[in-house]
């Protein structure tokens, strides 16, 4: 709906609750909410310090995959925000191998995507395509028109940006 300054406060309130703060997994599944609201904001240093805060969280257990993927995603946005492509890319690989482990192709086609723009922001092409098309695989208009329309947009003008114009960029 666009009202992501709500999206904010609701992620941040929800990470501070007292409820949410007995559940380590949970802990760290809202702040890593709130880390993203924060990077659409354009609050990048502020949404790095909370990713790292989600990340540094020690589960009893080990996380759920899809709780793991969405605490990575916030930190490697954060990081790729922050001009901390290495560190970036570290953590987007082992966002990789989960998102490889997932049977739900949506979660595994947004972690992949994440995973190819970081490669294209530190100038890897061929690790920016080579992931960008693990996300086209996942990624389809029956399982979620927007997120695939954004994609196939947002993965265009990496691909362009990086120079690349072949087939699977035109279409």
């Amino acid at each position: 709906l666009g009202l992501i300054q709500e999206f904010a406060a609701s992620a941040k309130e929800l990470s501070e609750n007292a409820a949410v703060q007995g559940d380590q997994a949970l802990a760290a599944r809202a702040k890593a909410l709130y880390a993203r609201a924060l990077e659409t904001l354009g609050h990048i240093g502020e949404a790095l310090v909370v990713a790292k805060e989600a990340a540094a969280i020690d589960l009893n257990e080990p996380a759920d995959a899809v709780d793991e993927i969405e605490m990575l995603h916030g930190l490697v946005a954060a990081l790729a925000e922050s001009d901390k492509g290495g560190e970036a890319w570290t953590h987007a690989l082992r966002m990789a191998e989960l998102a490889g482990q997932q049977d739900d192709q949506l979660i595994a086609g947004k972690a992949y995507w994440a995973v190819g723009t970081v490669a294209f922001l530190n100038g890897d092409g061929d690790n920016g395509v080579l992931y960008h098309k693990l996300a086209a695989d996942n990624l389809a208009p029956d399982n979620d028109v927007n997120t695939w329309a954004f994609f196939n947009r947002a993965s265009a003008v990496a691909r362009l940006s990086a120079g690349i114009l072949d087939h699977e960029t035109l279409e």
